[in-house]
């Protein structure tokens, strides 16, 4: 795999939040913010492939009936 190197202008307190948590885990700066653009990218992967997969649903006229959506709501409903 060939790697690229570019860069990216940061707030001065984030650099030392990345700085801090990478020499926590005894890690170097670019491995810790690699890691972290990683794990972003997966994530937006996953949620973008969840709201196609919704908006496939919707075109087709697939949607939570009512008891299941009550189901859903009351299971974070506060009491």
């Amino acid at each position: 795999m060939s790697t690229m190197t570019f860069t990216v202008r940061m707030d001065d307190g984030d650099v030392k939040d990345v700085d801090a948590h990478a020499r926590k885990n005894d890690r170097s700066r670019n491995d810790f913010v690699k890691e972290a653009i990683a794990e972003k990218l997966a994530f937006e992967k996953v949620q973008t492939a969840r709201i196609r997969r919704g908006l496939e649903d919707a075109d087709a006229g697939r949607f939570a009936d009512t008891g299941r959506l009550n189901s859903v709501l009351n299971k974070f409903a506060s009491d």
